[in-house]
């Protein structure tokens, strides 16, 4: 898997009895390398690709040392022989991310699958990156340490229907999720992804040493260390939350106050339609941090000394709530939309959602998991979300998504039986291209998103423009 900055293998292991429909997957290996953009606070595409290129060949070489020795009674055709001499058991498909992301970091991962697909002859599965996310709990229910009755419980409640959050550096997504491939969209960002804003404000509220000290681009997890340097539901409570001030603006004792996303609009048209927008809180956490309070107004000049750690940490938080406060308030709306029966193009007649998944890498937010289970509106749902290593980008539900995704592509194939069969890649699967940008929504028909693939020419362009002229820390997913 590659997407833009890491590099990422895994292999997957998922087994199922012919008396069971429960699936027991178990990862053999799940390894990932993330590139070092630190000298542009974002991620350069060149970068990226260069870490790419020089670290993808060992991470696969390095995951065929995990796979099971090959039994007596298999073929030979199913068996590789490693360079220690050692037979194992070959991969049955090989998965990658076909899409969306940035178009460089994908083409390096596609020609080595497809290399690799080629070699051991077997299936190539393009996946698309966010529909991973949205199946990651699934992954982590079938997982081998989910075995105690709790555990099979998360297996129930991520059957499907389902609402799905999706929160990421590129990707603001709500979905109502009826299958492994259908998922349609309910709300989108209207400007730029909840990461991205969490990214740009941790880069003007964090002291420059603790910016100095990250050891990656992911500002975000820093904002989230830096407003609860001890987390938990005490320091959690102190908060907003506990004031009762709902997705309302609210003037801080520092005398500046926050803007609500889309609760000020324009005839108040848009205070309950169906959209995120982040940029106008990332416009006002910025001024407040860089110029401060004057005279009862944003300062118009910079501040003479950086802003007080206590007003800092106070701001990083108010960043934080307004921002999931305001992801939880268009999952609320979705909710009255199904209990009021409204019935549009985008969302038929549906029985009421009783769960909501969150996934992603803004999932791995602690503070986010308290604020959704705060909100009385959300009371009812079953809030799922992944553990935290498997909200971020990895390999592992890549290699998830491809075997979800295997009954609907190749109907024939059951490789959680263990069944061998001679399966090669097919000429339409070695000619497959990556997709910078793929909705949700055409899953099974990406070539509905041939006109918005970049061409290599643009590529190119992107590649060699300077440091400071690419987007700060984000590609296009």
């Amino acid at each position: 898997m590659k997407t833009s900055q890491q590099t990422a293998v895994a292999i997957l292991d998922v087994t199922r009895s012919a008396e069971s429909p429960l699936q027991h997957a178990e990862l053999l290996f799940n390894e990932k390398i993330t590139s070092n953009n630190l000298a542009y606070g974002g991620i350069h595409p060149l970068v990226a690709l260069e870490s790419h290129r020089k670290h993808l060949s060992g991470l696969v070489r390095k995951a065929l040392d995990s796979l099971p020795p090959a039994p007596k009674d298999v073929s030979e055709l199913h068996q590789l022989s490693l360079h220690s001499g050692l037979r194992v058991e070959k991969p049955d498909v090989v998965a990658v991310t076909r899409g969306p992301g940035m178009r460089s970091s994908l083409m390096a991962g596609l020609d080595m699958a497809k290399g690799l697909a080629v070699a051991w002859n077997v299936p190539l599965i393009g996946v698309h990156h966010m529909q991973a996310h949205a199946l990651t709990t699934r992954l982590f229910a079938a997982m081998k340490q989910c075995t105690s009755p709790k555990e099979l419980h998360v297996e129930m409640q991520t059957a499907f229907p389902f609402l799905t959050l999706l929160i990421s550096g590129g990707h603001t997504l709500l979905l109502h999720s009826t299958g492994i491939a259908d998922h349609r969209i309910l709300a989108n960002t209207d400007d730029i992804a909840i990461g991205d804003c969490l990214d740009k404000c941790a880069r003007s509220i964090l002291p420059q040493s603790l910016l100095d000290s990250s050891t990656d681009v992911s500002y975000g997890r820093l904002l989230e260390s830096f407003a609860f340097p001890a987390p938990g539901p005490h320091a959690y409570n102190e908060t907003a939350l506990s004031r009762g001030r709902g997705s309302r603006a609210f003037q801080s004792s520092y005398g500046w106050q926050l803007p609500v996303p889309l609760l000020a609009t324009r005839g108040g048209q848009k205070s309950r339609c169906m959209q995120f927008s982040y940029t106008g809180l990332v416009t006002s956490a910025t001024r407040v941090a860089e110029n401060g309070w004057v005279d009862g107004r944003l300062g118009k000049q910079p501040r003479k000394i950086p802003m007080p750690e206590q007003e800092a940490r106070y701001l990083a938080r108010e960043v934080m709530r307004i921002a999931f406060e305001h992801l939880a308030s268009r999952v609320s709306l979705q909710i009255e939309r199904e209990k009021q029966h409204i019935v549009d193009e985008i969302m038929p007649k549906t029985p009421p959602s009783n769960t909501l998944v969150i996934s992603g890498g803004v999932a791995a937010n602690q503070y986010l998991r308290h604020v959704f289970k705060s909100q009385p509106s959300l009371a009812h749902l079953d809030i799922i979300i992944p553990p935290i290593n498997l909200c971020t980008d990895n390999a592992a539900m890549i290699a998830w998504a491809a075997h979800e995704m295997l009954p609907i592509l190749h109907p024939r194939m059951d490789m959680a039986l263990g069944r061998h069969h001679s399966w090669t890649p097919t000429q339409g699967q070695l000619e497959m291209d990556v997709l910078r940008k793929w909705s949700l929504e055409n899953i099974l028909h990406p070539e509905k998103e041939s006109n918005a693939r970049e061409t290599i020419g643009d590529a190119a362009t992107a590649i060699g423009r300077s440091p400071s002229a690419i987007p700060e820390g984000r590609d296009t997913r």
